[in-house]
């Protein structure tokens, strides 16, 4: 475990999945007891992926749902049910941002579109999500979960990785070779952090 304050680890490091897999997005539930991760079930080059869920500890680690990983870019979780996926799920299904639920599997579109790329954050009060959508002109929107209210945050694509502040109001963009900038979601206005 990396302590967020002195950036030191904590603990033996621990591998908790098998050696020869490729994962990818792994994801700590909001209440701290499981990690969900895609999974390349053949070679990579064939997209065959799974999203899987296993406990913190890489205890009572399964398979969820078949997917088409060359797609997918991002995974977070919803609540402590739901992760939400952006990409397809299967080659030919839509592109765009899905909630899955970890228990059944089953799949619920939240906002397809072939626009939407990506780079995936689920705000603090878990009412909207934050992306990169646009093929010509790529920069940040958030939508509801309800995949209503889509809102422009950026006019074009400061960074990538969002983070939501715990309060909601920015989010933090990792700029390639230049720091992170903080965008104020109401007011667009930015700010340089480091």
């Amino acid at each position: 475990i990396l302590d967020p304050s002195t950036q030191e680890v904590r603990g033996t490091p621990k591998k908790l999945t098998g050696a020869t897999e490729t994962n990818r997005w792994p994801a700590i539930s909001p209440d701290g007891t499981r990690i969900a991760y895609l999974a390349y079930t053949g070679p990579i080059k064939s997209g065959d992926a799974a999203l899987r869920v296993m406990g913190i500890d890489g205890q009572q680690d399964r398979e969820i749902i078949r997917m088409f990983m060359l797609s997918v870019s991002a995974i977070d979780w919803l609540n402590d049910d739901e992760v939400v996926v952006a990409g397809k799920i299967t080659q030919q299904g839509p592109q765009g941002l899905h909630a899955i639920s970890t228990r059944s599997g089953n799949v619920r579109p939240i906002f397809l579109d072939p626009a939407a790329l990506g780079h995936l954050a689920v705000s603090p009060d878990k009412r909207r999500v934050a992306f990169i959508y646009g093929l010509q002109n790529p920069r940040f929107y958030t939508v509801g979960v309800d995949g209503n209210d889509l809102r422009a945050v950026t006019d074009d694509l400061p960074g990538y990785w969002p983070s939501w502040s715990p309060d909601g109001r920015y989010l933090a963009l990792l700029q390639l070779r230049r720091g992170i900038l903080a965008i104020d979601i109401e007011t667009g206005e930015r700010k340089q952090l480091v």
